[in-house]
């Protein structure tokens, strides 16, 4: 019995030394949401989406639908300062398994807090968001970056 107690113990010990440490680089507060609700000035607040990102040891694609009004106009604001490396973001008339989709924007978070205002020939019903994450640089095994980006959208008629 003392065995296993020890064996148990013994194992515990051996997790903890190998466990691993998240940081989470993502800012969210009330400074954040007024000044991006600010910057949507003077379209109407329509919504707002925070996509998280882990990054791994390998590149990702996240792509995020935004339902959009015919008769609108739009206003994009992001904010992608909780993000600790660059993020690419792309934004299309399409998804990304439609060959004929068109790009109608591109940037990178090294901009950190900054708005786009899409062509009105170019928002149909939807728009699509995709951000490419490159594989982490962190060369540390046991940290995990996380962040995120903070897409606010506003309208007008």
């Amino acid at each position: 019995m003392k065995r296993l107690v020890i064996l148990v113990v013994l194992a515990t010990f051996g997790m903890m030394s190998h466990a691993q440490t998240v940081k989470d680089a993502c800012k969210w507060g009330d400074d954040l949401q007024k000044r991006c609700k600010k910057d949507l000035k003077p379209f109407s607040y329509y919504a707002f989406k925070i996509t998280k990102i882990t990054f791994t040891g390998e590149s990702q694609f996240k792509e995020v639908e935004v339902p959009l009004f015919h008769s609108a106009n739009y206003r994009f604001v992001f904010n992608t300062e909780g993000l600790s490396q660059n993020v690419r973001i792309e934004i299309y008339d399409k998804p990304a398994n439609v060959e004929s989709r068109k790009k109608i924007y591109t940037g990178t978070s090294n901009e950190k807090h900054f708005v786009f205002d899409p062509p009105k020939s170019s928002t149909h019903n939807r728009i699509y968001i995709n951000y490419i994450i490159p594989a982490s640089g962190n060369t540390n095994k046991n940290e995990i970056d996380k962040g995120c980006v903070i897409f606010y959208s506003g309208f007008k008629h």
